[in-house]
């Protein structure tokens, strides 16, 4: 992709972004710019927790995960982004370590805009800040579910709460979720689980008829949950 095309794929994305829609088309144009242009493969790491680096990352395609990986070396997902979302707000502004791992989960391609560049943009539109505060505020908010989970709610909840949320909206008509199939250790990760309660668990709500495993997808039959899984 050559730079015309590369500025006109990043503005395409950039006037889709709420933190930027204020902003001209000619300003657009600058950022557009100056963001440098990076591919990485299924797999890839972006960056690891508490390393230093501080760019503001913007998926022009593809899709990535942020993890914890604790000291026993079993990691968390914390969430995922997706086309279009942006990502290292935080060592933007603290200029401190990355505070998670962020890993390709498909082919991804990236606009890359280093610190002092995004910083220059802040000073001469300070309302981008009100909007990157709406988004810290929302990311935070659904960490703060996460703990909620982790705290108050036991592994079998845990995972009907994320399997809803893997169907995405309109994924419960008729009360019964379609979610793609994942690994036992892939649900652990995303629950803050072991992977040997969350295969007990499937276990027994397969049993009880509240999960139907097909060959690529899982069906989740809500009229069927029962109050908990025995045991967890």
């Amino acid at each position: 992709m050559d730079v015309r095309n590369l500025q006109k794929t990043v503005l395409e994305v950039l006037k889709k972004l709420e933190l930027f829609k204020n902003l001209s088309n000619d300003y657009l144009v600058q950022i557009a710019s100056s963001c440098v242009r990076r591919s990485h493969p299924k797999g890839a790491v972006l960056f690891y927790q508490t390393e230093m680096s501080s760019d503001l990352f913007v998926i022009l395609s593809g899709k990535v995960k942020a993890t914890l990986t604790g000291d026993d070396g079993n990691e968390v997902v914390l969430c995922f982004f997706n086309d279009g979302d942006f990502f290292g707000e935080m060592s933007l502004f603290d200029n401190q370590g990355r505070s998670a791992t962020v890993t390709a989960e498909t082919d991804c391609e990236m606009a890359v805009l280093e610190r002092d560049k995004f910083i220059g943009l802040l000073m001469d539109s300070p309302e981008i800040a009100i909007e990157l505060i709406t988004t810290l505020s929302k990311r935070l908010r659904k960490t703060n579910e996460m703990v909620e989970s982790l705290v108050f709610l036991d592994v079998r909840e845990r995972l009907l709460k994320e399997f809803s949320g893997m169907a995405g909206p309109g994924g419960a008509a008729g009360k019964v979720l379609k979610v793609d199939k994942k690994t036992h250790q892939e649900l652990a990760c995303r629950i803050g689980a072991s992977r040997e309660s969350v295969s007990k668990c499937m276990k027994a709500l397969i049993h009880e008829g509240v999960i139907d495993e097909k060959k690529d997808h899982f069906l989740v039959n809500l009229p069927n949950v029962k109050p908990r899984c025995p045991g967890i």
